[in-house]
Formats: C-alpha cells, sequence, structure tokens
C-alpha cells in the first residue's frame, strides 16, 4: 500500500464524514496538514521528506481508526512502518 493512497483515503474521509471518524485524534493543525498535504499529491506532486516523516506519525496515531474503517490493514500498516512506499519518492 502506498503512502500517497492511503493519504488521500484519509483526505475524503475528513471532508465527508461526521461525527469525527478518527475518534477524535486529529487536532485542527493535523487536519489542515493532512487536507493541504492530499490536495498536493493529488495534482501529481511527491511529498517532502519532512511531510512523509509527519504523515508516518500521524498514521501512527490513527492506526485504530484506520483498520476499522478498512481503509488499510494491521499488516499495511505495519509494512508502511518498516519500509514505506510512494508513488513519488519523497
Amino acid at each position: 500500500m502506498y503512502v500517497d493512497d492511503l493519504l488521500l483515503s484519509i483526505r475524503a474521509r475528513l471532508r465527508y464524514l461526521w461525527p469525527d471518524s478518527f475518534d477524535n485524534l486529529l487536532s485542527d493543525w493535523d487536519r489542515t496538514f493532512l487536507t493541504s498535504v492530499a490536495d498536493h499529491v493529488a495534482t501529481g506532486k511527491p511529498l517532502s521528506t519532512n511531510q512523509a516523516a509527519m504523515i508516518q506519525k500521524l498514521v501512527g496515531r490513527l492506526r485504530h481508526p484506520l483498520v476499522r474503517h478498512g481503509m488499510a490493514t494491521d499488516d499495511d500498516l505495519d509494512q508502511m512502518a518498516q519500509h514505506p512506499e510512494y508513488r513519488q519518492s519523497p
């Protein structure tokens, strides 16, 4: 699973689902960051190294909701944490 693809799935869930499907684990800054970076990725641009690192931290925090909503499996997230793959390298 590509980090970029998961980021775009998170953005879609942030935009269209209410109440908070991420168990209130995200601050307003986190939401703004995820949406902004996902918009950047959606235009075909790669993540920066710092953006990629921050996405990894946020994905770690969101692990349980991501699995519960079928956005990723535990194995996907374990693999992503150890060997992240990107459509375009940061």
